[in-house]
């Protein structure tokens, strides 16, 4: 049986009583305080008892390897797994838990060529679901889902059967590629096979589907969970909170959370935010103060993303001046802002026309060292844009293409349409080209202004050219006689002028 002791304390010890009593006590005791130096011990003890001629079981070293795994020190943990090669029999658990710790360093190749190892070994020992789940899961974290498939498939050729928890690394990893009816096939293979699915399925899946706006689904799984005696937790709740928030549905959220108290389940910090962005969105503002002056009441730490919540809900009601209390308040609390922030901000103030305090919020968050990303870039460039100010936006621009930002498709269309309004048909002609070029697609407002400005110029070929690849890039979503007809209307009218 393990027991918990400190590391400090038992080290001196160790160095006192033989070596494989000094082995055995150390493998068999969850040590805390244990730092990476203190394994060399151990290390030491395992070579003098194997010097003695005495074989000690994997359990010794599988212990000593799950150390070195749990500190990173997996090139120390192969190092050890050589040398003890032929003088201790390895195990399925051994090969796992390095297999895991490769995975979870994102080296696949090395946890892939252990697998293979593991298969060729001499002693009767195969890879066994354990194995196979690590090793799936480790794919799926990484990105390799088709990876994870042969090896989903390769455990019922191997004559293993897949448990719950190797079906929801394996959902998870559909659900994560954006292959969600991959996932729900296998979920409905899972239970037709017999495979109970537990909390982390059920989970995985009312995530999935309130993420795809089903919230009817959503609670079909979550009342079969209920029915199933699975235990609903307040993961469980939070998602399906986070689902009717996401669509307004205030009162049923809150509704939610009534039945999650009656069940014995305490909202935590997740929850609060969850609503607290749910007032906001839904501009429930003094509902969303009440819910603020509740969490301080009841030992809830308000974060940043409590005050995110407020600054934007505060910022979109136009009620700024409330907006920059709780700014402050933030402050207060020693609350770094984030890039969020700031652009929620800097958006406000752009919305009540004050580039002057915009930008001073954008100099503001330079100078705590945050970079502004494309989106904050974007929202001023729009602002300098409303106004008329091309000269400006197109610095801002250049400014951030030298700092190593890639503006974004948002931007070049907001450009477009300035230089548009301005009559520029040259500017926003070359920027639809340079669009083009970074492998974007105007959208239809630039393509469709683009045309108007060029044809009012009498460059009517370049107008021709242009919705012609419009319709192209648009799959022939617009009916090509209607849209030729500012190019028409404006031969017809030249063609007029002439005849004059």
């Amino acid at each position: 049986m393990s027991c918990f002791l400190q590391a400090p304390s038992l080290i001196p010890k160790l160095l006192k009583i033989p070596p494989l009593e000094a082995l055995l006590l150390f493998t068999s005791s969850n040590l805390q305080g244990l730092q990476p130096t203190h394994l060399k011990i151990p290390i030491f003890c395992l070579k003098e008892v194997l010097e003695d001629g005495v074989t000690p079981g994997s359990d010794s070293l599988n212990n000593l390897l799950d150390w070195f795994v749990k500190f990173g020190l997996l090139h120390n943990a192969r190092q050890l797994l050589d040398e003890m090669c032929g003088r201790i029999e390895f195990d399925a658990y051994t090969f796992g838990i390095m297999i895991r710790g490769y995975c979870a360093a994102g080296e696949l190749d090395e946890a892939f060529d252990l697998l293979s190892e593991l298969k060729e070994t001499k002693n009767g020992c195969r890879p066994n679901v354990v194995v196979y789940t690590t090793l799936i899961d480790g794919c799926c974290k990484n990105g390799d889902i088709e990876s994870a498939r042969r090896l989903f498939l390769e455990i019922e050729e191997m004559g293993l059967v897949a448990n719950e928890f190797t079906y929801t690394v394996m959902i998870n990893g559909y659900f994560k590629k954006g292959l969600k009816n991959d996932g729900f096939q296998l979920y409905e293979e899972m239970k037709m096979k017999g495979v109970p699915p537990n909390m982390y399925t059920y989970n995985a899946m009312i995530s999935e589907y309130c993420r795809d706006g089903n919230l009817g689904k959503a609670f079909e799984i979550f009342n079969e969970m209920r029915k199933k005696g699975v235990a609903c937790t307040v993961v469980t709740y939070n998602t399906l909170l986070s689902g009717l928030c996401q669509q307004r549905k205030i009162a049923e959220a809150k509704k939610l959370i009534r039945r999650m108290k009656q069940r014995g389940l305490k909202s935590n910090s997740i929850t609060f935010n969850t609503l607290m962005d749910g007032f906001c969105k839904t501009g429930k503002l003094e509902e969303a103060v009440q819910l603020l002056d509740r969490m301080k009441t009841g030992g809830h730490t308000p974060s940043l993303i409590t005050y995110n919540s407020l600054i934007d809900g505060f910022a979109r009601a136009a009620r700024l001046a409330e907006a920059v209390n709780y700014f402050k308040e933030m402050l207060e609390r020693g609350l770094s802002p984030n890039r969020v922030t700031y652009t929620i901000l800097i958006g406000a103030f752009i919305k009540t026309q004050d580039l002057k305090r915009a930008f001073e919020v954008f100099s503001s968050m330079e100078r705590t060292g945050l970079a502004a990303d494309a989106h904050t870039y974007g929202v001023l460039i729009n602002g300098l844009c409303m106004e008329g100010n091309m000269r400006d936006a197109m610095k801002l621009l250049g400014s951030m293409i030298e700092k190593g930002v890639v503006p974004s498709d948002v931007i070049y269309n907001t450009m477009i349409c300035g230089y548009c309004r301005q009559g520029s048909s040259y500017r926003a002609f070359r920027l639809v080209k340079e669009m083009k070029e970074k492998g974007m697609v105007p959208n239809v407002a630039s393509f469709s202004l683009t045309i108007g400005v060029l044809c009012k110029d009498s460059k009517l070929q370049e107008a021709e050219d242009l919705l012609d690849e419009m319709i192209k890039s648009l799959d022939g979503g617009i009916n090509r006689t209607d849209a030729k007809t500012p190019a028409k209307n404006q031969r017809q009218k030249n063609a007029r002028h002439l005849r004059r």
